[in-house]
């Protein structure tokens, strides 16, 4: 309980620091800032361990029965979240600590969340199906179990950390509505509220209509105030920042920086470093990204992306990764007219879409117009014309396809502003049309005037 209540009001440090005096009470040392050659031993032991134990015979695990692994298991699995937001190297030896007790020890209530959160691990590791696969063993060893406990939040990983690099992301918002509501049920505030922030987060990734997401954003804030989820409702805040924005009720039109009366991401953006809250650096971080392309200051977008990178590890296996190494890659080859294979922007800008491509080989559906439309800007910074108008029509398609309209719309317009680089009116005026049509849809109203 203790944890939970500096979990909750953001000292995750002190939440940390809690659980492993108590683990190392019970004969369990962790380091508390182990290195990567610390992450890598134990992760390659775990893995090992899985490589010869089945599916089958993890799910026929016998029950744990020791009280002291027991207590040891739920002292773990209770400091998790923190580890992963602020703590990144402990998270690998929280979850093979829990997987291989399962293995060694039995089964507790615990280990199925403790096998979701070992997938995190390894789709941070780019193991995507490894990691698809232990979402499967979690929700097994979940079914087993009459305990309620560890339902919302062990569905809550498979679902919105898991699945989404396999399956459509559009299918997350349903799920972690589901989530919601049976972490209300049973109790479990902390991980209804990272379902809430989830709904608002991938209602954006996955394009609803900004005026709904709108609704919901409101909703879910009024909900994670009301019950002081601080963490989650830090996390949301930069949501609501775009939503507003594009909306055209923000401040970014003009200086694509938000200054307002009820927010200041600067002082946000500190507020979270001194905490050292690393996922919602990162999640602020790609906001501001994103904000500052689509209002086409290019190079605030670049200098946004550049200056967050390092907090990447506090958010592992989110689509928050996803889109900065898209939008990173866009703003880089954004600021680039013409320009030769070894320009430095250019090297980096493969780098992302090499991320986009490893990605895309595992889900088509969610990341082909993601790809292509990367292609399409890197050829235009080459000079390979023919190629990139191929790819933005294939960015544009398949964005089409799989139901992302604001992808749509965005791939429209660059590949509108391509033409009238090249002095194509036509293209260029049939482009843009299409892309004002496709913001006006989706509801960035002042998306479609800045253009």
């Amino acid at each position: 309980w203790q944890s939970h209540r500096r979990i909750a009001d953001q000292r995750f440090d002190e939440a940390v620091s809690l659980a492993l005096e108590f683990l190392a009470q019970l004969g369990i040392d962790l380091p508390r800032t182990p290195g990567p050659d610390d992450v890598g031993a134990v992760g390659g032991a775990t893995i090992g361990a899985l490589q010869v134990t089945s599916a089958e015979e993890i799910g026929a695990l016998p029950d744990a029965s020791d009280p002291t692994v027991v207590a040891a298991q739920r002292i773990k699995q209770g400091v998790m979240s923190a580890a992963y937001l602020t703590a990144p190297n402990l998270l690998p030896l929280l979850t093979c600590n829990i997987v291989q007790s399962a293995l060694r020890d039995g089964v507790a209530r615990q280990s199925a969340y403790g096998f979701a959160v070992f997938g995190m691990v390894m789709n941070a590791a780019g193991l995507i199906d490894v990691s698809y696969e232990n979402g499967k063993i979690a929700m097994a060893l979940l079914e087993r179990s009459p305990d309620r406990s560890m339902m919302a939040k062990t569905q809550h990983i498979v679902r919105a950390h898991l699945n989404p690099f396999v399956e459509p992301i559009t299918e997350v918002v349903e799920h972690e509505r589901a989530v919601f509501q049976l972490g209300m049920d049973t109790g479990d505030l902390e991980y209804a509220a990272w379902a809430l922030h989830n709904i608002v987060a991938y209602g954006f990734y996955s394009g609803m209509p900004l005026e709904e997401l709108r609704q919901v954003d409101e909703r879910s804030r009024t909900i994670l105030e009301r019950h002081k989820q601080l963490p989650a409702l830090a996390c949301t805040k930069p949501y609501s920042q775009q939503i507003t924005t594009l909306a055209g009720e923000g401040t970014v039109a003009k200086s694509t920086q938000w200054r307002g009366l009820h927010y200041d991401e600067a002082e946000h953006m500190a507020e979270l470093v001194s905490r050292g809250f690393r996922g919602a650096a990162y999640i602020l971080t790609v906001a501001r990204t994103f904000i500052r392309f689509i209002f086409r200051d290019i190079e605030g977008a670049l200098r946004a992306a550049d200056s967050g990178a390092e907090y990447a590890d506090g958010a592992i296996a989110t689509y928050h990764a996803v889109w900065w190494n898209q939008y990173r890659a866009l703003s880089a080859l954004g600021t680039l007219e013409v320009a030769k294979e070894d320009d430095p922007l250019i090297v980096s800008a493969q780098a992302n879409l090499a991320e986009l491509e490893k990605w895309c080989a595992f889900s088509p559906i969610n990341h082909t117009h993601r790809v292509a439309l990367v292609q399409a800007e890197l050829a235009r910074a080459l000079g390979q014309d023919t190629d990139a108008v191929g790819h933005y029509e294939a960015a544009i398609r398949h964005a089409a396809d799989a139901g992302f309209l604001h992808e749509e719309a965005l791939a429209n317009e660059l590949a509108g502003r391509f033409f009238v680089s090249r002095d194509s009116r036509p293209q260029a005026r049939a482009f843009l049309t299409e892309a004002l049509d496709a913001y006006a849809e989706w509801g960035a109203a002042a998306t479609a005037e800045h253009h």
